[in-house]
Parts: C-alpha cells; structure tokens; sequence
C-alpha cells in the first residue's frame, strides 16, 4: 500500500489534537458533529466525550444494526467480504456505502493485531479525509494543509490495501492458528471487512480479518 499513499505514524499529531486519529482503538461516531473536535480524556469512552461537548446530529454506536443506521444520511455502515470478491462490482459497492470514492484527500493510519483471536483482525487502515482531520479530530489546520493531496483517490488506497493483504497471506498456511483452527476440521481462510466509520465527513476503516473454513 505504501507505494500507492503515505501512512502517517500512529502518533502523527497526537499532542496537537483533541482526538489523535491515528488512535486506532476508537471509533468515532455518525454525524455531523457540528459543536467541534471532541476532546478525549484517558478515562472517556469516545461516544462519551463527544455527548459532552453538545455535538449535534450525532449518532451513538449501538449493537443493533437498526439503530445503528446513520440518522442523516441514507447509507453507510459494515461490509464483509472474502478475497475473492473483487471486481468491476467493488467500485457500485463503495457508492452505495457513500464512500466518496475519488477523493485525493485524506490522510491514512495503519496497525496490525497483536493477537489475532482475540481482536478478530489480521491488519488495518484507517481514511481520515482532510475535513474530518480538522472537524471531528481537532488538527490543526495548518498541518492538515501541509499535507497536500494522496496520488492515489479513496477507491484506489482501499483497494491497495486489499491487494498487499491478498499478496501477504497468499500462502493459506500463513495464517494458521490466527482465529484458533486446528489445522484440520477448522483452517483460516483471508477476508476483509469495510467499515464507514463517518459517513458525513468521510473516515472509513478497512481491516484485514481471518475466518474459519469448516469440513
């Protein structure tokens, strides 16, 4: 992927914002968030600390996939995906989650599991666009700016990401135990997930994940 975009390090303006995103731990809610950057302190969940800041048309993560929809815009959400499932269909799929898919600016975080079983992911990116950088995260605007445009679009660093992870683990035997298959009955296969993560100003999270193909 490196040779598609630049990934920022994890700690790229992490003293300068209110929320550090390149936190990858955390997963920012829906909406507009028009009342500002959150401000995250150490004990805060991050629904949390942006409830306290009176945010606007925000949107509370839930386990429920109905009330988990976007209240203000009609699409978004997870995909979930095997390796294979690429195509000239992938491009329709990322207009229908609204994923602006052309977009040049943006910023992209990377990090990778350290314990795969429990955490469910092999490695992961997060698409944070310019707006959102300076809007929900609280970067400075002049180290956003300074940034500059990615040579590649939103469409095309996804995709980049897929393609790394499908050339990393092409060999199936890689990934043994990563999700806790016996090698035999139960053995890992590749998949992905998609995730938009805010819909309104464009942070989206792709992950790399193993599953367990039965007898």
């Amino acid at each position: 992927m490196e040779d598609r975009v630049v990934i920022l390090p994890r700690n790229w303006q992490a003293a300068e914002a209110a929320t550090p995103p390149g936190d990858l731990d955390r997963f920012i809610p829906e909406g507009f968030s028009l009342g500002g950057p959150a401000i995250v302190r150490p004990w805060d969940s991050i629904d949390a600390a942006f409830r306290t800041t009176g945010y606007y048309g925000v949107d509370q993560r839930s386990a429920d996939p109905i009330l988990s929809a976007p209240s203000e815009l009609p699409c978004g959400g997870t995909l979930y995906f095997d390796e294979h499932a690429m195509g000239p269909h992938f491009a329709p799929m990322l207009d229908a989650l609204g994923i602006h898919r052309r977009l040049t600016e943006f910023a992209v975080f990377a990090g990778r599991s350290e314990d795969t079983v429990r955490d469910r992911y092999l490695e992961q990116v997060r698409l944070v666009s310019h707006a959102a950088l300076r809007q929900l995260f609280g970067v400075p605007a002049p180290a956003v700016a300074a940034l500059g445009a990615q040579k590649a679009n939103l469409e095309e660093g996804i995709l980049s990401f897929i393609e790394g992870q499908r050339r990393r683990w092409s060999d199936h035997r890689a990934l043994a135990g990563k999700l806790g298959g016996d090698g035999d009955w139960a053995k890992e296969r590749l998949a992905f997930g998609l995730f938009v993560e805010n819909g309104n100003w464009q942070v989206v999270r792709v992950w790399s994940r193993p599953w367990l193909l039965t007898k």
